[in-house]
């Protein structure tokens, strides 16, 4: 991009250098030479700076304000040199100048400030000039060279945008990917500790042998642990897992349920659900007690809570992913 900027410039100077050349070659059709001189001066000065100087494709805007108040020095200054009769030669050779600084203004950043500067030269080229010999002093090719460059300018910036929001959508669907593969190697290694940690009560069953009352609520508690893997999904963490197991050894029966709610948060923001949902469930001593994380809704996570036998919920919360919790 910066040898492109670098080629781009010095082909705008290329093409620049050659109105001075013609100013340079017609100097001898003004009244007073200098007039011609101290305009090739000022132009030279304006195309060094807008096009060659500073890095980067966007043009301080101070050098920016410069450029415009020396393109509209450059027509009256020449012009009071210079018999009308020559508006149509290349006496006139500053019309097309301007043009080619003006488009390397808009190219570097600065659209609005090169077409005020535009309207302004062509108000004074016409009040030396008269508006009947608008077509015969060339400032019409003039807008149009600035026209193109504007357009070109514009197209760049939406390209940019485009480019930097594919980008941003792109590393948002690598994290939510490599979040989805962590999670589930995650799930996966629970399940393995799980079966790992139960595998002498399993062996218990399957060998027909009579289990204990703790070995009896250890095995339910286990089974529904693995339910849990399997239906609760991104609600499930080691916060959750220990909060969950310690409410149903105290007697409340608990339900988890991913519906798709919590996908599109970050891992900071579900493990601070995770962590208000552990909260909930360790005021819990009795009950039933549902926690669902539903798609589509404006919260992430409901938490409904019920005494045994009732239906209205005696804890009903909606968590939001921003720190909120209304009920």
């Amino acid at each position: 991009m910066r040898m492109g900027r670098k080629l781009l410039a010095f082909a705008g100077f290329t093409y620049a250098m050659f109105h001075a050349m013609l100013g340079l070659l017609w100097a001898n059709e003004y009244h007073d030479a200098s007039a011609a001189y101290l305009s090739l001066g000022i132009y030279l000065a304006l195309a060094i700076s807008t096009m060659l100087l500073y890095s980067g494709l966007k043009l301080p805007l101070l050098q920016a304000l410069l450029t415009v108040q020396g393109v509209l020095i450059i027509p009256p200054l020449a012009q009071s040199q210079l018999a009308v009769s020559h508006h149509s030669d290349y006496s006139t050779w500053y019309v097309m100048g301007i043009g080619t600084v003006l488009s390397a203004l808009a190219l570097r950043g600065h659209i609005v400030l090169a077409v005020v500067a535009m309207v302004g030269a062509t108000f004074e080229l016409m009040a030396w000039a008269g508006w009947h010999n608008f077509f015969g002093t060339g400032v019409l090719g003039a807008i149009m060279l600035l026209i193109g460059t504007s357009v070109v300018r514009l197209g760049l910036e939406q390209a940019e945008t485009e480019t930097n929001r594919y980008a941003e959508l792109n590393a948002q669907s690598v994290a939510q990917a490599a979040a989805q593969q962590a999670a589930s190697a995650q799930r996966a290694t629970m399940l393995q500790e799980t079966l790992a940690r139960t595998r002498p009560l399993l062996e218990a069953i399957a060998a027909g042998k009579n289990l204990a009352d703790a070995q009896r609520l250890e095995a339910r508690l286990t089974e529904a642990g693995l339910r849990d893997e399997i239906r609760g999904r991104d609600l499930m963490s080691a916060v959750t897992r220990d909060a969950i197991y310690a409410a149903r050894k105290r007697g409340v029966i608990v339900n988890v349920l991913d519906e798709g709610g919590l996908g599109s948060l970050g891992a900071e923001q579900v493990a601070e659900l995770h962590d208000r949902i552990a909260r909930v469930l360790d005021t819990l001593d009795t009950g039933r007690v549902t926690v669902r994380s539903p798609r589509g809704e404006d919260w992430a996570v409901t938490v409904a809570a019920f005494d045994e036998g009732e239906s209205t919920p005696r804890v009903w919360l909606r968590m939001e992913a921003q720190s909120q919790v209304a009920g």
